[in-house]
């Protein structure tokens, strides 16, 4: 397999769990289980970091052990997704305006956000 291979895998497998789970837009229930690890363990994880930790999960597995495509092709839809979940974040910082009880959220998440598009 070459990289296009594995990244077009990953995106077949995004698509596989939309079918799986019956929705238009695949299974996204990453921000729904960093909403329930915060509030059981009090962190302030974000959908884009539970995405993350998925992909070095899968990478941590590839290192531990003998060579298997999927873990690959799960980290390149996990990277994938975490990327998908930083670009809602970013764009919904710009469609809010600004009020006290936001600023922290935007704080948080704004510098996260950089420059915008940067393709390199």
């Amino acid at each position: 397999m070459d990289a296009k291979d594995f990244l077009n895998a990953g995106a077949e497998a995004i698509g596989d769990r939309a079918a799986e789970r019956d929705k238009p837009d695949g299974e996204r229930s990453m921000f729904a289980a960093v909403e329930a690890f915060n509030a059981i363990y009090g962190t302030e994880l974000t959908e884009t970091q539970g995405w993350a930790f998925m992909a070095l999960l899968k990478l941590s597995r590839a290192a531990g052990g003998a060579y298997r495509a999927d873990d690959y092709v799960d980290g390149a839809a996990y990277v994938a997704l975490a990327g998908e979940a930083a670009a809602k974040v970013c764009e919904q910082l710009i469609d809010f305006p600004s009020h006290d009880a936001l600023e922290k959220w935007q704080e948080r998440f704004s510098a996260s956000c950089g420059g915008g598009n940067d393709e390199s």
